[in-house]
């Protein structure tokens, strides 16, 4: 998949190259780390209301996205879903995604 996207809930690719034996990608960077290291920093393992909200709110509205451009993003979990240094976050690790019509 090579189609370009720009979303303020997606993780940008900056930049990549590669050596003989290496591919390498160069992605906006996420501070904050990811959402499972956020859940073990809260009390219980759990957000509060209004993070869960916002953070499932936002992570609809970027899958949405993917959709209407015909990707298929196949692999959400706490670790691939990145918080940026303005509390928002990000969905990163598109290795599984699929764009409609490919076999």
């Amino acid at each position: 998949m090579e189609k370009s996207i720009g979303y303020p809930f997606i993780v940008q690719m900056k930049e990549s190259f590669q050596t003989a034996a290496k591919l390498f990608l160069v992605l906006e960077y996420c501070p904050c780390g990811n959402l499972r290291r956020i859940l073990r920093k809260q009390r219980g393992d759990r957000l509060t209301e209004l993070q869960a909200r916002i953070y499932v709110s936002e992570i609809a509205m970027a899958i949405e996205y993917l959709h209407q451009n015909n990707i298929i993003y196949r692999d959400l979990k706490p670790e691939n879903v990145l918080v940026a240094s303005d509390g928002h976050i990000k969905l990163t690790d598109f290795g599984l995604s699929r764009e409609l019509g490919e076999n």
